[in-house]
């Protein structure tokens, strides 16, 4: 089945939505986050660690696989440290990380995405669906793990809007994943409202069908699984540069 036509209002270099577009849609849709230079808009699809929680070895392979699949794109794939205090510093830089910066054509308002995408993303094979949602938690996803028992309990999202984790989830029913949503709501203890997020609880079935370009987001669940399964096979994934997969039995 070839690719399904789609103009997302972003200059990904191509007017189909293939796997690679779809990867960085995911990433900039569940970031909601864009910069403005010299007139022109860009939508940035983040990827974000905690200080201390991935080394710089883990940030830089990371960094190197999504720009291998950027650059063919017209993107830009930068390091945190050479976009804080640059105008393309959408004010959130300051986590260890990198962004991929791309040009829009005519897309302002991340909701206007939504509505043409919806149907493109249903409309095309799994591989595309599976790189959006790769796109979405390898760049701001977290694993919710139980260290003393080696077991997962999510592969987890933070939505900043309702309506993205709306999406989102619409996207993983597409696909048949189990998950917990849980809307935005406020702290018993103050402050801040928590954000809406997202929580896929069959672990191994994404693993299995998606997996991570992030070692170290990937390599978390691995060492989990080499604890309680007899044996893990490290597979590549069928269409992304740095994919991997993980088969456990």
């Amino acid at each position: 089945m070839p690719y399904v036509v789609f103009d997302s209002g972003i200059d990904f270099g191509s007017r189909y939505l293939t796997p690679e577009i779809a990867y960085f849609l995911g990433g900039i849709c569940a970031a909601n986050e864009k910069v403005t230079v010299d007139n022109d808009v860009y939508w940035v699809a983040p990827v974000r660690y905690n200080y201390g929680y991935a080394t710089h070895v883990e940030i830089e392979e990371h960094f190197d696989n999504v720009r291998q699949l950027s650059m063919p794109m017209g993107g830009q794939t930068l390091m945190s440290e050479n976009i804080h205090g640059t105008n393309l510093d959408s004010g959130k830089f300051r986590l260890p990380g990198f962004g991929s910066f791309f040009r829009a054509t005519t897309l302002t308002n991340i909701s206007d995405l939504f509505t043409g995408l919806r149907p493109a993303l249903e409309a095309s094979e799994t591989e595309v669906q599976h790189a959006f949602i790769l796109g979405a938690f390898d760049g701001r996803g977290s694993i919710d793990i139980d260290r003393s028992k080696y077991t997962i309990r999510y592969i987890v999202l933070d939505c900043p809007l309702p309506e993205i984790g709306d999406f989102l989830a619409h996207i993983l029913d597409v696909c048949d994943f189990e998950y917990n949503y849980n809307t935005a709501r406020d702290r018993v203890e103050g402050g801040e409202p928590r954000k809406a997020q997202l929580r896929i609880k069959d672990d191994q079935k994404y693993m299995r069908e998606i997996g991570f370009i992030s070692s170290k987001r990937f390599n978390l669940i691995l060492d989990a699984y080499t604890h309680t399964f007899a044996t893990t096979n490290v597979v590549n994934g069928p269409s992304l540069h740095g994919q991997k997969l993980l088969h456990v039995r």
